[in-house]
């Protein structure tokens, strides 16, 4: 007898109460517990329901039918797979962004609608090529820039405080996190903030300030981007756009008082030297100034 019927003939001799005092004490204490255990609640399990004999004899005479998966369909369903996830990837990848980025240098550009566009000093120009041959000409400007626009669709610059829109036309921008200018040079231009909407025509220019205030003033007219000289020239400007200048052309941040906002510059700023730049705008109207590092502190 091998141990497995061993095993089995004393449990069946415990289970009868025929096993002797002898046989017990070889058996293991924790296993002969947890047969107890068992053997006292035998009594209160249940047995499942059984179908009836005519219905298992139903199932077996007419089994269910098994709906054969071919190869060549699986295939066509992960192909069919495949397919739309690629669909759903270009449906959802972003739109990458081309860019015209400055450092210490101006660049002129061409837009693909045949545009330009000169991009002054430390300034930066994002656009989505899917959406300009789709007809969209609009693009993001951080810094300044000077645009001679081909007629066509409305052509739309997004700066940090409004909305430039014009359809045919010469104009600049700046645009810092402090404020921004427009000065239209050729046509009309729309100029759109959150609050209100101007339009200016040949020879004037807005100023939008961090209020979301707009000024409207008149600007020489020029034929090209004033930053190609060594000067600048201002005439009775906004000392909103002068600093916006300076910001863009020296790569600073200057912090103007509110009482300071509404004063007006007329003279020439040179683009080559930031301390004799910042002496030449705020002496003659009397502000006093701090430089340090690369922010400007207006004081009074």
């Amino acid at each position: 007898m091998n141990r497995n019927e061993e095993n089995s003939v004393l449990l069946a001799k415990w289970l009868s109460g025929e096993l002797s005092e002898e046989q017990l004490s070889k058996m293991d204490a924790e296993e002969l517990a947890r047969l107890e255990k068992i053997k006292n609640t035998v009594d209160t399990w249940t047995l499942p329901d059984v179908q009836p004999y005519a219905t298992v004899k139903e199932q077996i005479q007419n089994p269910a039918k098994v709906v054969k998966f071919y190869p060549q369909r699986k295939l066509l369903a992960l192909a069919a797979s495949i397919a739309l996830l690629i669909g759903l990837f270009l449906f959802l990848k972003p739109d990458p962004k081309e860019s015209f980025i400055t450092t210490n240098q101006s660049k002129e550009f061409t837009l693909p609608d045949g545009s330009l566009v000169a991009v002054n000093k430390h300034s930066v120009i994002r656009f989505s090529k899917k959406e300009w041959q789709e007809g969209k000409r609009k693009l993001e400007l951080e810094g300044e820039a000077y645009f001679k626009v081909k007629e066509g669709n409305t052509f739309s610059v997004q700066g940090s405080r409004a909305t430039v829109q014009v359809l045919g036309t010469a104009f600049n921008v700046i645009s810092t996190p402090s404020c921004q200018n427009v000065a239209c040079y050729e046509g009309t231009v729309s100029v759109n903030t959150p609050l209100i909407s101007k339009v200016i025509t040949k020879g004037q220019a807005v100023a939008v300030d961090e209020k979301g205030d707009v000024e409207i003033y008149d600007t020489p007219i020029l034929s090209e981007q004033r930053w190609k000289n060594e000067y600048i020239h201002f005439s009775n400007s906004s000392l909103l756009e002068v600093i916006a200048v300076l910001e863009t052309t020296y790569g600073i941040t200057i912090e103007l008082k509110e009482e300071n906002s509404n004063r007006k510059f007329t003279g020439k700023v040179t683009q080559s030297n930031l301390k004799e730049a910042l002496a030449s705008v705020f002496l003659p109207l009397a502000i006093s100034y701090e430089l340090k590092g690369e922010k400007v502190i207006l004081k009074n």
